[in-house]
């Protein structure tokens, strides 16, 4: 996404280049270097994040990325204002969530790998 962001907006392309060194895939380290039974196969990060964190989704409005780009398309064509406000607040919801998973999902990774040293 940062690089299809960098052709986009040739005059942040710079800036933007500089975030990739700083950026780690965490599905990948999970992928290739941890697995627990209750992820049942899956390694997405509805499934990881409640194993490793107790986090989840469940109490969210939008708890997934499908479900988030089709009410995204909803507010952007209905004309109803308080339905997109909703719908906004819903995904800005969905959004925190998902970095605060990411963080959360980061510390738990980081105590197995303290625990296995």
């Amino acid at each position: 996404m940062i690089r299809g962001l960098a052709r986009a907006l040739p005059r942040q392309a710079d800036a933007l280049a500089r975030l990739l060194p700083r950026l780690v895939d965490l599905h990948r380290i999970v992928r290739r270097h941890y697995y627990h039974p209750d992820f049942r196969g899956s390694l997405s990060l509805k499934t990881v994040l409640p194993t490793m964190t107790h986090m989840h989704y469940d109490d969210l409005a939008v708890a997934d990325g499908r479900r988030a780009s089709v009410r995204y398309m909803e507010a952007l064509r209905t004309s109803d204002e308080a339905v997109r406000r909703q719908t906004f607040a819903d995904l800005g919801a969905y959004c925190r969530r998902d970095t605060a998973a990411t963080g959360a999902l980061l510390a738990a990774l980081r105590k197995v790998a303290a625990r296995g040293s």
